[in-house]
């Protein structure tokens, strides 16, 4: 008997994607021959397609055409398989023997064919960490045998060949578990013929029945680092190995696999290889898997066919080299989530103003739940199109497999001129992100945007204010001190900051007014140019306007903040003299005028308090402003008690 074909041993475990992860991608990349727990990272529904080419005498092939949709934690699969078929041809002998009593010798051909016809599969996730599943399978066997009908007559002998089919159909039922207690490690038991229905023995052919035999095969993946895995297979009678190592590409994943197989039966090395690379997005997956025998023979008597019945009609000890090209692709674009917002919270509204404070302070907070059975990497972003198109990203955080997190999102404004005269409220889209470019998660909330004079009542936000118009203000200090130039010249240098801080003041308040801000319900806080066009404001206003000044020519200062009982702020203005305490004589003698502070680079000099409301001159700001720093952070213990606070402008 002479096989169409070259001898490869059993690979019972190979499907038609090689040995890729269960878990590589988003689409199937196994079979229920290879996987009867029927586990798939599907969502949705999804599309396959696998057609291949065998060497040797046998042609190309359409394998199968799939559809797979999930339904929450089920899952369920059906395939059409055509090209599941593998057909066996021998010529057998007979001698007749004739009316004269001569023999003939007639030569009579007899053909198997085994095919599948379809099947599906079922699985449900009982558990992160379990997975049950069923396959149920169709198979057909067909005999058709030549057999001599000799006819006589007085004068002549006909020998006649009449063939006779025989066709049965049975049903093989399988049942698979995947268990995975970490999420880089998982273990796979599945049956091998559990349930048989069908299948009657047709007299005459029993020896040549597609083995039925029951067994359990044993699978594990483990991925000691994220983009590599090391795969073991055993069943009755193969032994294989493999390992896949995968890394991102062109927006997608990139996964190649090689695998060796030999038989648990022999002493003989690996007797095979089965490659297979694959590429997926979130659309679709492209895999090209292949065969390669490295042992075997081009020929065999029936008694070893006999012998060695086939039970996997796709992967068997008759395969020829094949190569395999299968397209998975979804037929929604949705896409199985890795992880998934529980609850959202706004903590911060968005006060334009203050766009810096959002890169450090999260405007909104999530908890999150890891749904996948791996560790993932997620990206937090938020989008607010009322102020930006632009996403923006916060920073990455991991999760375990099945772990709940608390994520924080933050917000930049760079690059956003957000001027909103009034407040109104906005949609911010909240997302989640894995290893894909389409988001696992999303969540709207409102959030409101307030006016962009809006202050959130910190007086030591106060200095987002004093520095938006700084070069305005940089510009408006150097035309003053121009004009000052020789008497400045004839100053001490260590008292320099000191005169400086005099004149601007006394100059920028010339025709000033102080005026409350109007009633609402938030704070308001005009800009420095604003406050230079309208010549006024309220203590907050004046105290940003001169701190922008002075430090827009690089003299420090800080807001200091008079907690009212009834918890209004009062703001007043620190200046750094830049003088050293040992030389505080040069600008008083009255101790109770000034403070020593630690300066930006930790020095100790000379700070005097300013009250900004009095518009009347220098010495007048400098004395209320002493006066009243005195008595309420030093005297009445303001300092400690809290309820007097500096804030440094910077």
């Amino acid at each position: 008997m002479t096989m169409l074909g070259k001898i490869s041993y059993g690979q019972d475990f190979s499907g038609l994607y090689g040995f890729l992860p269960f878990n590589s991608g988003r689409f199937r990349l196994n079979s229920v021959d290879a996987n009867a727990a029927n586990i798939s990272p599907t969502k949705d529904w999804e599309f396959s397609i696998s057609s291949g080419l065998q060497n040797g005498t046998e042609s190309g092939s359409l394998y199968l055409i799939s559809a797979a949709k999930s339904f929450g934690a089920q899952y369920l699969y059906l395939r059409y398989t055509p090209g599941f078929r593998k057909d066996f041809l021998y010529t057998i002998g007979s001698v007749v023997t004739q009316k004269d009593s001569s023999q003939i010798t007639v030569a009579l051909n007899r053909n198997l064919s085994y095919r599948e016809n379809f099947a599906v599969g079922y699985s449900i996730k009982v558990t992160k960490n379990l997975t049950l599943g069923l396959s149920v399978r169709n198979f057909n066997e067909e005999f058709k045998s030549d057999e001599v009908a000799p006819f006589f007559s007085d004068t002549l002998n006909y020998i006649d060949i009449v063939s006779t089919t025989k066709s049965y159909n049975f049903w093989r039922g399988d049942f698979g578990i995947v268990y995975s207690p970490f999420s880089n490690l998982l273990f796979s038991l599945n049956s091998e013929n559990a349930v048989i229905i069908g299948g009657i023995k047709p007299g005459g052919y029993e020896d040549v029945l597609m083995k039925n035999e029951r067994a359990f095969n044993i699978h594990a993946d483990y991925s000691p680092f994220s983009d590599f895995a090391l795969s073991a297979y055993l069943s009755k009678k193969t032994i294989l190995l493999g390992s896949s190592f995968a890394f991102n590409l062109l927006g997608g994943r990139f996964t190649a696999s090689v695998s060796a197989f030999r038989s648990r039966l022999k002493t003989d090395s690996f007797v095979g290889i089965i490659p297979a690379v694959n590429y997926s997005n979130d659309y679709f997956s492209l895999t090209l898997s292949g065969l390669k025998k490295l042992k075997g023979a081009n020929s065999f008597s029936l008694n070893y066919f006999i012998n060695n019945r086939i039970a996997n009609i796709v992967n068997n000890v008759y395969n020829s080299d094949r190569v395999t090209l299968s397209l998975n692709f979804a037929l929604s674009f949705s896409r199985k989530p890795n992880v998934k917002f529980i609850d959202l919270e706004i903590v911060k509204n968005i006060y334009p103003a203050l766009s810096q404070l959002y890169l450090t302070q999260p405007i909104a907070k999530a908890k999150i739940v890891n749904v996948s059975d791996k560790r993932i990497t997620v990206k937090p972003s938020v989008k607010i199109p009322e102020i930006s198109n632009e996403r923006i990203f916060s920073p990455l955080i991991s999760v375990a497999a099945g772990d709940s997190a608390i994520v924080f999102f933050y917000y930049s404004f760079e690059g956003s001129d957000l001027k909103t005269d009034k407040e109104k409220i906005a949609t911010a889209r909240f997302s989640l992100f894995t290893n894909s470019s389409e988001a696992d998660d999303k969540i709207d909330r409102p959030i409101l945007i307030y006016s962009k004079n809006a202050w959130d009542g910190n007086v030591g936000d106060l200095r987002f204010f004093a520095t938006k118009d700084f070069n305005s203000m940089q510009r408006l200090a150097k035309q003053i001190i121009s004009k000052f130039k020789k008497r400045l010249d004839e100053k001490l240098a260590v008292i320099e900051n000191f005169e400086l801080t005099k004149i601007l003041f006394n100059e920028l308040v010339k025709g000033f007014n102080y005026v409350a801000d109007p009633r609402s319900s938030v704070d308001r806080v005009q800009f420095p140019t604003e406050t230079l066009k309208l010549k006024g404001g309220d203590c907050d206003d004046l105290s940003v306007i001169f701190s922008s000044i002075l430090e827009s020519v690089g003299i420090q200062t800080a807001f200091v903040d008079f907690k009212n009982p009834d918890g209004v702020s009062h703001v007043n203005l620190l200046v750094n003299t830049g003088v050293s305490p040992s030389l505080s004589y040069l600008i008083t003698k009255n101790p109770n005028k000034f403070i020593v502070r630690k300066n930006v680079n930790g020095k100790e000099e000379v700070w005097i308090p300013l009250e900004t409301t009095r518009l009347t001159n220098f010495e007048d700001a400098w004395s209320v402003g002493a006066l009243k720093f005195q008595k309420e952070a030093i005297d009445n213990l303001g300092l400690a008690k809290g309820t007097v606070k500096i804030f440094d402008n910077n």
